[in-house]
Formats: C-alpha cells, sequence, structure tokens
C-alpha cells in the first residue's frame, strides 16, 4: 500500500468517525417508539382542525399526484387551500384537471393578490392564506407540489401537536429518481447526509411543515415571513424562545423522484445554505460540516487519481 493510499485512508475513516455521533443521534430518535403515534391517531375526532396550504407556481411534473393525494386524506376536519401565484400561471390548469371546476368542497383555489415585495413568493402566498382564517383552524400544514403526501400524513403531522411542549411538527424528504444523473446522484448523497444534519440541528423542512396557528398569531412569526426568504428554518429559534420544540416524525421522510443536472443541483445547495445562514444560529456548524465531506471526499478522489497516474 502506498503512501498517499495511506493517507487517503486514513482521511476517509477520521471522516466517517466524525459522522457517528450525528448518525447515532438521529438512529436513536428513529428507533424510539412515540414517534410513530402520528399513525394511531388518524381516526381520533379530538384531531385539531387544520387548514393545509399548498403555494404553486408552474406545473411541477408530480402535482396531479399531490393534489390528489391532498384532496384525500384520512383527517376529519381540514381545509385545503391552493393558492396559485397568478392567474395565468398553468398550474391552474393542472388544478383545474384534477379536482374539477368547482373541485371538492374542502378545497379552495385563490390567486396571489399581494405580491410583497420584502419577500419571497411563497412566504407572501403563506402570510396571504393565514391571515384570512377564521378562529375555528388550530393547526397550519404546509406542503409543497413535489411532496406526495399518503393518507395519514396529516394526522402524523398533527398528532405530536397534542403535547404543549410541541410548537410545530416536521418530516424530510428523501431523494431517489427514477431517471438516473450526475446531478440526481450527488444531490441524494448531500441529502442523505442532510436529513441527519436536519434533525440534530433543529432544522425543519418547509415541504412536510405544521405548525400551531396560536404560535403564528402569539408571535412575530406571520411577520417574519412577510419579509422573509423562507418559513421554514428560521421556526428552530422563533419557536426556541417560546420553549417549544419541533417534533420530527420520521414516517414523514417523503419520497421526491424528481431529477436534476449538476448546475440545478448547485442552485439548490446555494439555497440551503442561504437559509442556513440566514436563519439559523447553528449555520456556521451546518455549513462547515458539508464544506469538510465535500472537500474532504473531493480531495480523497485527487488523491486516489494522483496515486494511479504516479504510482506512488
Amino acid at each position: 500500500m502506498t503512501t498517499t493510499a495511506v493517507v487517503i485512508s486514513l482521511v476517509l475513516v477520521a471522516v466517517a468517525l466524525a459522522q457517528l455521533p450525528l448518525v447515532h443521534i438521529f438512529g436513536r430518535a428513529l428507533r424510539r417508539s412515540d414517534i410513530w403515534q402520528g399513525r394511531a391517531v388518524g381516526s381520533q375526532p379530538e384531531l385539531p382542525h387544520a387548514a393545509m396550504i399548498l403555494c404553486l407556481r408552474g406545473p411541477d411534473p408530480f402535482l396531479a399526484d399531490t393534489l390528489r393525494a391532498a384532496a384525500a386524506q384520512e383527517y376529519p376536519h381540514y381545509r385545503l387551500f391552493v393558492i396559485i401565484d397568478h392567474p395565468d400561471d398553468p398550474a391552474w390548469n393542472t388544478v383545474a384537471e384534477t379536482l374539477g371546476d368547482p373541485g371538492p368542497e374542502h378545497v379552495t383555489l385563490v390567486a396571489l393578490e399581494n405580491r410583497r415585495e420584502t419577500c419571497s413568493l411563497k412566504c407572501s402566498s403563506l402570510v396571504q392564506v393565514i391571515e384570512n382564517l377564521d378562529s375555528s383552524y388550530e393547526i397550519v400544514a404546509l406542503l409543497d407540489a413535489d411532496t406526495v403526501p399518503h393518507r395519514s400524513w396529516l394526522a402524523e403531522l398533527a398528532g405530536p401537536l397534542a403535547d404543549p411542549a410541541v410548537g410545530a411538527t416536521t418530516g424530510n424528504r428523501w431523494y431517489a429518481p427514477r431517471q438516473p444523473s450526475w446531478g440526481a446522484l450527488v444531490r441524494y448523497l448531500w441529502n442523505a447526509a442532510a436529513v441527519v444534519q436536519m434533525y440534530c440541528y433543529g432544522i425543519p423542512w418547509g415541504g412536510t411543515l405544521a405548525v400551531k396557528l396560536s404560535e403564528l398569531r402569539q408571535t412575530d412569526l406571520l411577520d417574519r415571513w412577510a419579509h422573509g426568504f423562507c418559513e421554514d428554518t428560521m421556526l428552530f429559534a422563533e419557536l426556541k424562545q417560546r420553549g417549544q420544540r419541533i417534533a420530527f416524525v420520521p414516517s414523514l421522510i417523503m419520497l421526491n423522484r424528481e431529477s436534476c443536472h449538476v448546475s440545478g443541483f448547485f442552485n439548490w445547495v446555494r439555497r440551503q445554505l442561504l437559509t442556513a445562514r440566514l436563519y439559523h444560529p447553528g449555520w456556521p456548524a451546518v455549513v462547515l460540516h458539508g464544506l469538510l465531506t465535500t472537500l474532504v471526499l473531493f480531495a480523497g478522489l485527487l488523491g486516489f487519481a494522483a496515486s494511479v497516474f504516479w504510482g506512488t
């Protein structure tokens, strides 16, 4: 074994060992029995009245599946609010073709009217819907257009909110693209590590997220959203100040079949790191962890190539 190979091996072992504490914490959470209680409460009548919000812009390739699944939740009291970026957006046609015109009674379709210049379009849409909710609603559940929820998705999100110490619940995404590509492979590997980091650092995911409406209205969260880039990452610090925590529901790790190119992956990663930098107190650890694992693996590949080329 050459000197270069020994160095590469030692570096990769060190990287693997550095991951063990986080992986152990995440694995212990997966083994806990009480985190699966969301499924058990699906048919209970005391589940809180829920507003389910889907913000749309453009015809996402999974949108029809998402709409059908979101409108068919096994949940006693909920309303699905679909808010679209613009009346001319092609998503309108997808919604009409999928749910019918008019759609189900428990589905409300609206257009974004107040396009705030102080925040993202998604945050504008969320604030518009939530500001118009009446007092009968107790929780707000968010999902993305590429999230295809199973029938007990909403019940699993709502279940842990019965705990007074829980202000929000969340799942996460797991990429398994149907069409392989280099971009999809890199994002898959990155996301596999990110799922563990997000749990350990308390970072929620807006694609599967529920928040108590009281927390939104008794804090400045809505105002923060009205001046924010994203809605999810800031929740950790805001809820922590009120002694509330975010409950992670492992059964809500949602499969995502979307593929992407390398350029699309880098754009995606920049957004992830930007939201951590803007809104999470542990952003240095998040960024450092991501950069170190990426650079060390890349350096290992270069070292391996050099070893083969020069035979040292």
